[in-house]
């Protein structure tokens, strides 16, 4: 029978490994058949790190909100005229 910290390190291990593949395919977005603003790429990496923050307050007992990801419309390329138009 699998002890709680052996479920622990079986479980960590794969889902760190899904998010280092993710971290991967996202650089891939900066191949030559894909075009991305300077914005969306800062907001990439704050995402990034607001995560990680994310992931310490957990472990440290905080509760946090989840949330998902999407652009801004500033790091989408639009000014504020054609985001209201």
């Amino acid at each position: 029978m699998e002890t709680p910290n052996e479920r622990f390190t079986r479980l960590a291990e794969a889902r760190m490994n899904k998010i280092l593949d993710g971290y991967r395919l996202i650089a891939n977005l900066k191949g030559s058949n894909y075009k991305s603003t300077q914005e969306q790429r800062i907001e990439l990496i704050q995402v990034l790190r607001q995560g990680l923050d994310e992931l310490e307050a957990v472990l440290a007992g905080e509760k946090i909100d989840k949330t998902k990801f999407k652009f801004s419309s500033f790091a989408n390329g639009h000014d504020t005229e054609e985001v209201i138009q």
